[in-house]
């Protein structure tokens, strides 16, 4: 017994020898050769290459920058290479490294390629320093506007996706985990792709779909071979296409399926996510402000990152209806940190507003007008509230965004700082050096508490310096919130498509002789925030601003002389991407000469700032066409504007407008003021909703009800109707059709008699008939005579038939192949009838 063992036992393998060449043995069993060819299927291999390019294609449609590697290549060798990795056994943490690597070498060959450089160590070089730039900026919250990072990380990502995707498909048999990230990619490309570039979703659901029923059907094959259980093998391949036309019918009822997007479930499910995409979105605007592919700009667009890029087209979409007695700006908020490729939100607090409660202030501006306003969303969903003016009163639950006022110091021994304090704190301040030089036995306690009841009751004294017991300085700050220093407003929760809202605003009225006498007196906290400029701030755009403002005596002239400057330059949307690490001002001014409102609006802010006037940047819409069918202004995607706020002492903050751009919205302070020299008010709206005192605020509920409505013609409707009529009755068309190619496929590689037996087990079994594992072919037709009845011969014909040939060996001749014709169409419908009548 024992010498059977042995022989049988098959013989130990050769331990191979220590060191390089032992390593190179073992390596070389594990990569056996015969394990690299696809077992499940090359069409396998096939689906998943049309998956992964139906990504790469649409990226490349986008257009995101001019130039691009060949991502297809890219993608097809990192596919490939995973392929052969995946077939190895070598185990994932030695194969994932060494494609890490691969794949970084790849794409470092693939970016240095558009780098135009003579050689490649200097391609090589410059690709090295600008990704450092790249990282810098986002380490240190800047703007970059260099496309080549963003081209690095795509080829790199194709690399990586391919090479995953090969690993689990052919290691993990996971159609998950390959197609997933690539959908993931897939969309986020399309949200701010052109929207013709849709198609390639749906080559991409379609690759992925069939993908999943190759793969699936492999796992069952390899199940059968296990057990032993017989089957066709080209069962796979005849399945395709039923699988295909299925799947085509499925892709093409998605695509003509009408799609609302009031519908509630899904607004509700965008609101929830659309957070912290808006967020994701504002950080990429950020990184990669260079690139160019939206096609437009909707709510979710205004991020906390306004960078200065190249080309943008505008869609005509209508995304708000707005009703207002003015004419005005809808503001949505605003930038105050300029970087040289652009605008960032700075530090923000926040308060929040429950509905009706008024934003209480300690400054009261002069020539403000309070109004009514009520806004109706027509996108999605938004995550700002738009509003003209400044709002002070929401009948919606909401996070105002405000900037935080710094704090004033206050030098009790230096009379010359007082300049920089407001007007209302400097008469405040000499009584309490006045005060403080008469008692001098208070301590330092009971001084601050003396400093802090002589002081105006919105400012709060803190953080005192303390030199031989006496106060010598000290901070000052408001106790709460400047409502005019409003960043943005954001709505709790959200707002979804159709919802609207209404809001107590106050607009400026002040007109050019008020703003010119408004003087140079600017709060300390307005100054530390709103005359920021980079470090390296180009000379000669100050230079400009000073030649352009040279002998005027006020700061509304000197903003009106760059304004009317800024306004001779051609408005122009396609423009090109601003030079990496060129100041974008500098470059729209004296190189360029031509742009956008981002280009007009940044100019001028950073001018002013330049010469001393704060100023900031302002995000919205322009005012829309006034729609007197509805009473509103119906305002559009392609008045998506910005433009600048200049402030002014006692007035606060007033809009202007460089850019020639027709229709900008807001209206010039000089006709203001020309229009209270004539007693007119030709701004005013006739009345309507937007015609309601600030007194006449709007419940919680909203306006109207569901009672507002754009107009639907009976064309749209005889359209819909056509859709609801035409949709069910293509997918009966197509079920059937699918139906009669399945019914054809299935018995085409069988004789005669062996098609009619199957055609009577499964209609038997559609009618609740199905035969039982033990019985034989005549037991069934016994069971089929006592259950259906009146068509015993028939059934007698058929399956005796059937017996013959199968186990008899026999061949029938025309006549008893016609007979079982006969048989079968009797039987057919006999059986057809049982199963419409089944209970």
């Amino acid at each position: 017994m024992a010498e059977l063992e042995v022989i049988l036992k098959p013989p130990e393998p050769q331990a191979p020898p220590p060191g390089l060449g032992g390593l190179l043995q073992r390596l070389t069993r594990q990569v056996d050769l015969r394990r690299l060819y696809p077992k499940e299927g090359f069409s396998t291999l096939l689906l998943l290459a049309f998956g992964l390019l139906s990504a790469v294609w649409a990226v490349q449609g986008a257009r995101w920058v001019e130039d691009l590697p060949p991502l297809a290549e890219v993608a097809i060798g990192g596919l490939l290479f995973g392929t052969l990795l995946a077939k190895t056994r070598l185990p994932g943490y030695l194969t994932h490294p060494v494609a890490v690597l691969y794949g970084l070498v790849i794409t470092v060959w693939g970016v240095q390629s558009i780098i135009r450089l003579p050689t490649w160590p200097e391609r090589l070089v410059d690709l090295i320093l600008r990704l450092n730039y790249w990282a810098y900026a986002a380490r240190t919250g800047g703007i970059n506007n260099d496309p080549l990072p963003f081209v690095f990380m795509v080829t790199a990502l194709a690399w990586f996706l391919a090479y995953s995707g090969a690993w689990f498909v052919f290691r993990r048999r996971s159609v998950v985990g390959a197609m997933l990230p690539v959908g993931v990619a897939l969309l986020f490309n399309l949200r701010y792709a052109p929207s013709h570039l849709t198609i390639y979703f749906f080559m991409y659901l379609f690759a992925a779909l069939l993908l999943a029923m190759r793969l699936n059907f492999y796992v069952f094959q390899r199940r059968w071979d296990l057990f032993g259980i017989r089957y066709s093998r080209e069962m796979g391949l005849t399945a395709v296409p039923n699988v295909a036309l299925v799947v085509a019918g499925i892709l093409t009822l998605a695509a003509i399926l009408p799609a609302s997007a009031d519908q509630t479930p899904i607004a509700e499910l965008w609101n929830r996510i659309n957070s912290p995409i808006q967020d994701a979105q504002s950080e990429f605007n950020r990184l990669f402000a260079s690139l160019t592919a939206k096609e437009g700009t909707d709510t979710a667009y205004f991020g906390r990152t306004l960078a200065l890029k190249g080309s943008i087209t505008l869609g005509n979409r209508v995304v708000l209806y707005v009703f207002s007695p003015r004419r005005y700006y809808w503001l949505g908020l605003t930038y105050d940190t300029y970087t040289g490729q652009g605008w960032l939100s700075g530090e923000r607090r926040t308060v929040q507003l429950a509905p009706g409660n008024p934003l209480t202030t300690t400054v009261t501006y002069k020539g403000r007008e309070e109004i009514v306003e009520v806004v109706r969303l027509n996108a999605v969903s938004s995550g700002l509230v738009f509003l003209g003016g400044q709002g002070i009163q929401f009948n919606i639950p909401v996070a105002v965004e405000y900037d935080p006022a710094a704090p004033m110091l206050v030098d009790l021994r230096d009379r010359s700082r007082d300049a920089q304090l407001p007007e209302g704190l400097r008469s405040a301040i000499a009584g309490i050096r006045q005060a403080l030089s008469e008692q001098l036995d208070l301590g330092e306690r009971d001084q601050m508490a003396l400093v802090q009841r002589l002081l105006p009751p919105e400012y709060v004294a803190y953080g005192p310096t303390i030199v031989g017991g006496r106060v010598v300085s000290f901070l000052v700050n408001l106790r709460r919130p400047n409502y005019m220093d409003v960043a943005a407003v954001r709505p709790v929760g959200g707002i979804r498509f159709g919802q609207q809202y209404s809001v107590r605003a106050s607009i400026s009225t002040a007109t050019g002789q008020d703003l010119r006498r408004a003087g140079t007196s600017y709060p300390q906290y307005i100054t530390d925030r709103y005359l920021q400029l980079p470090p390296n701030f180009p000379p000669r755009v100050r230079q400009l601003a000073q030649e352009l403002t040279r002998g005027l005596t006020n700061n509304y002239d000197k903003a009106k002389a760059i304004e009317a400057y800024l306004q001779q330059f051609p408005y122009d949307t396609n423009i090109p991407q601003p030079p990496a690490g060129r100041d974008g001002v500098e470059w729209f001014l004296f190189e360029l000469r031509r742009g956008y409102c981002d280009y007009f609006a940044s100019a001028m802010a950073v001018m002013l700032r330049s010469i001393g006037i704060p100023a900031r940047v302002a995000v919205g819409y322009m005012s829309g066409t006034y729609n007197p069918d509805i009473g509103a202004y119906e305002v559009r995607e392609s008045d998506a504007h910005s433009w600048p706020q200049v402030y002014f002492p006692e007035y606060g903050w007033v809009d202007f407008e460089p850019s020639p751009r027709a229709g900008a919205g807001v209206p010039r302070v000089e006709s203001l003021e020309n229009t209270k020299a004539a007693g007119a008010a030709t701004e005013e709206l006739p009345d309507g909703p937007g015609a309601l005192r600030p007194e006449e605020m709007l419940p919680d509920e909203g306006f109207f009800g569901g009672e507002f409505s754009t107009t639907q013609s009976d064309s749209d409707l005889s359209w819909g109707l056509l859709v609801l009529l035409v949709i069910p009755v293509g997918a009966l068309v197509g079920l059937g059709v699918a139906g009669m190619v399945w019914w054809y496929r299935r018995f085409a590689p069988l004789d005669l008699v062996s098609q009619t037996y199957e055609k009577v087990v499964v209609l038997a079994r559609l009618a609740g008939l199905r035969p039982r594992p033990w019985q034989t072919p005549l037991e069934f037709a016994d069971r089929l005579r006592a259950e259906v009845g009146d068509v015993s011969a028939d059934i007698e014909t058929v399956f005796g038939a059937f017996v013959r040939v199968r186990f008899g060996r026999r061949q029938l001749d025309e006549a008893e192949q016609a007979r079982v014709s006969v048989a079968w169409g009797r039987l057919r419908g006999r059986i057809i009838r049982r199963i419409l009548t089944r209970r």
